[in-house]
């Protein structure tokens, strides 16, 4: 009897799936005892033969882990497998490796027609990322539309973070008309289902009554649960409204602890907040220290407000060093701000908190200058008039910084009028222009110089009286040469008795900072009893002190008084000069 080809082949393939799934339940109750070498060795053999079921499962042990480490290309080798069969949940692991990387070369546009298969058979995980993909134009053309559609079908699956994506695209009026009632009611389900962002936005939109009555109540609620599932935004806007009871009591002490904690999670507006309270005692002990160490955090992370504040502080007498303030002025100054990158350059000329280089400092100033910042110009002027050929820079730097008024540059430019170095005509009128506009400000060299050339009448008609007022402005910075200037001006040929006094006053400020000249004048008002009463002892006293500093008029005027002083009165005078000892004084900062 003869027998058909095709009914043989029928009797083979029959037997062959009744192998196939012999073999497949084998592997299952190897997996099933934990004898994976066994039961990885079967699905292998029928995945490979194109058992459907046991590609799947190869799939999720590779990626898994469960029985051989964990291989995220062997899972989407298996997945894809599988997905070539049809099936919709491979369909959407593959597409999703390929469109984020997993076990494979990324790759949006391989991954989007296999999640849109998956998508097409209503997978909800498959929808919401090729949603994603859609909306940013990632791989596939920007199709908002299409990415809102495909988050409601998924959100009304019950997928949370589809609904907050809807909310939020029908909130912004993307891929439909803006309707904020549908973005709410989207929110509330998302929100109930522990999507911070979601807890958060409904926060917001309760408090400013965006799409709803206005009710802070209910925003404190929603943002006192997002900040309590890690929000840091939620923390500090919790915070905020502790702090001016609104919505909640009052409560600074929890406002604190909730700033703290957004501050801590890198919320930058946080560590701002939390250096401001510091710095001004808001709710906690002022502490300048910890104000500055927020402020140079936040800074850090590009706070402009922080920054400044930052410099405000160092300028109040808070020490930081150079490294402790590195990364602050290095972010700020790579975003392009002036005063960080005058500040950044300074480190670098002093290799405070870095190697000193010059060269780096002159880049970084020469950003600064270019955006005006007068400090930048008058510091690169100073280093590039010692340089070879940067005369013309240096004055071109000096005049734009003096015109913005910079006293340091207004003073510099001057002296350079002065001198023709400037390149320009010298114009004693303008000299005393650039001085007066220094002066203004409280330049003490400008002060004295504008004096001087006052009292000479050079640049113009002698003023004595202007002289007179520079010099005291001066000396009342506390600089010796000041206050010997003006004490001098004082006790000046059309002095009157009146003015003696005074001047003597002045002369001995200087005399006791180790002035020599102001030390040979008192001595000699002393031998001559001007402006204060005549005493040879103390005449002697200082003109011994200002000769031993090597004041030529000293020496002359100890001479003379030798003839005059009786050996008792000398041997006074010589030991009040031992004893002698300079004044102590705080530095001028003008």
């Amino acid at each position: 009897m003869r027998i058909g080809r095709s009914f043989l082949l029928a009797v083979t393939l029959t037997l062959s799936h009744q192998a196939a799934r012999a073999d497949f339940g084998m592997a299952q109750r190897a997996l099933a005892n934990g004898d994976y070498p066994t039961a990885i060795r079967e699905f292998t053999r029928e995945a490979e033969a194109g058992h459907l079921e046991s590609q799947l499962i190869m799939a999720r042990l590779n990626e898994e882990g469960r029985g051989l480490a964990a291989n995220p290309a062997e899972a989407f080798r298996w997945y894809l497998k599988a997905a070539q069969q049809g099936d919709t949940e491979a369909q959407y692991r593959a597409g999703s490796a390929l469109a984020a990387g997993r076990g494979v070369p990324k790759s949006e546009a391989d991954g989007a027609p296999l999640l849109e298969q998956a998508a097409g058979k209503g997978h909800k995980l498959a929808q919401f990322e090729l949603a994603g993909l859609l909306e940013k134009g990632a791989g596939v053309e920007k199709d908002e539309a299409r990415a809102l559609a495909l988050y409601k079908k998924a959100a009304e699956q019950g997928h949370p973070e589809s609904q907050y994506r809807a909310a939020v695209m029908l909130e912004e009026g993307r891929g439909a008309d803006q309707d904020l009632t549908a973005a709410l009611a989207w929110l509330h389900k998302a929100g109930d289902a522990g999507i911070v962002d979601a807890e958060l936005r409904l926060g917001r939109a309760y408090e400013q009554g965006k799409g709803v009555e206005k009710d802070e109540t209910e925003a404190f609620n929603w943002l006192s649960v997002a900040a309590s599932d890690g929000s840091a935004e939620a923390m500090f806007r919790t915070s905020e409204m502790l702090s001016t009871g609104r919505g909640v009591a009052a409560n600074p002490a929890k406002a604190l602890e909730w700033m703290e904690k957004a501050a801590a999670k890198g919320h930058v507006e946080a560590q701002f907040g939390l250096a401001s309270k510091y710095a001004n005692g808001q709710g906690v002990e002022r502490d300048p220290a910890k104000a500055a160490q927020w402020f140079r955090t936040a800074a850090e992370n590009g706070h402009a407000g922080a920054f400044f504040q930052l410099r405000m502080l160092q300028a109040s007498g808070v020490a930081m060093s150079g490294a402790e303030l590195l990364k602050a002025y290095q972010v700020m100054a790579d975003q392009g701000n002036g005063d960080a990158q005058y500040d950044l350059a300074g480190l670098y000329l002093n290799g405070d908190g870095v190697p000193r280089n010059q060269q780096q400092a002159i880049e970084w100033l020469r950003k600064a200058a270019a955006q005006q910042h007068a400090g930048a110009q008058f510091r690169l002027a100073q280093i590039l008039q010692d340089r070879e050929g940067g005369g013309a820079e240096a004055a071109k730097m000096l005049e734009s910084a003096a015109k913005q008024g910079h006293p340091g540059a207004q003073y510099q430019y001057a002296l350079w009028l002065a001198m023709g170095k400037s390149g320009a005509p010298r114009n004693d009128a303008e000299v005393n222009q650039w001085l007066q506009s220094a002066a203004e400000q409280g330049h003490t060299e400008a002060q004295l110089s504008l004096a001087s050339r006052l009292a000479s009448g050079v640049g113009g008609v002698k003023d004595e009286a202007g002289a007179l007022h520079w010099y005291k402005q001066a000396a009342e910075s506390g600089n010796p040469e000041a206050e010997f200037a003006y004490g001098a001006a004082l006790a000046g040929e059309k002095a009157t008795a009146a003015d003696l006094p005074e001047a003597s006053r002045w002369v001995r400020k200087a005399a006791e900072a180790s002035h020599p000249p102001a030390m040979a004048l008192l001595g000699l008002f002393y031998l001559d009893g001007r402006g204060v009463a005549q005493d040879y002892v103390q005449a002697h006293m200082w003109l011994n002190l200002a000769a031993a500093h090597g004041d030529q008029t000293g020496a002359e005027g100890r001479q003379r008084l030798n003839q005059m002083m009786t050996r008792e009165q000398m041997a006074q005078a010589q030991e009040l000069a031992r004893e002698w000892k300079p004044a102590s004084r705080e530095p001028s900062h003008r």
